[in-house]
């Protein structure tokens, strides 16, 4: 088991609009389909699906932030029948080394609702740490790379 990232295009947006979190999870992650169109409009925006072979499995979404100077994951999910497989570690631990080597960055930031705790040990888990700040209602994490 690996995954791989290919570019949400015309060719499977539609599937990635069409995966879904938990009903537990609905509060805490953005729908992709406003993500997919987000990215379309503002181009600072690149959304990635997340493939275990052809089976998309997930969704995830970077930039560069100006106001952090540096790149920031800005939407992360997995599908729920796809969750508890390690996807997510997996996913998170490639997407360091892309912003890595494809960017050169050395920080990736990422932001998460207060209360989802799951959320949080898994960035944890693949080296995030809290800042301490709090921006749009979330508390603020990153990673040295």
């Amino acid at each position: 088991m690996g995954i791989t990232f290919k570019p949400v295009d015309k060719n499977n947006w539609l599937e990635c609009v069409n995966l879904e979190v938990s009903e537990e999870q609905s509060d805490f992650v953005t729908n992709n389909t406003f993500s997919v169109l987000q990215a379309h409009y503002d181009d600072r925006n690149y959304p990635i699906a997340i493939y275990d072979n052809n089976i998309m499995v997930g969704f995830l979404m970077y930039l560069y932030d100006e106001d952090f100077k540096a790149y920031r994951l800005r939407r992360f999910m997995i599908d729920k029948d796809y969750q508890c497989n390690g996807y997510g570690t997996m996913a998170l631990l490639e997407l360091k080394k892309l912003i890595k080597y494809n960017y050169d960055g050395n920080t990736l930031y990422t932001s998460v609702k207060i209360q989802n705790n799951v959320a949080k040990k898994l960035y944890e888990k693949v080296g995030f740490k809290k800042t301490g700040e709090i921006r749009w209602g979330e508390e603020i994490l990153k990673v040295d790379l």
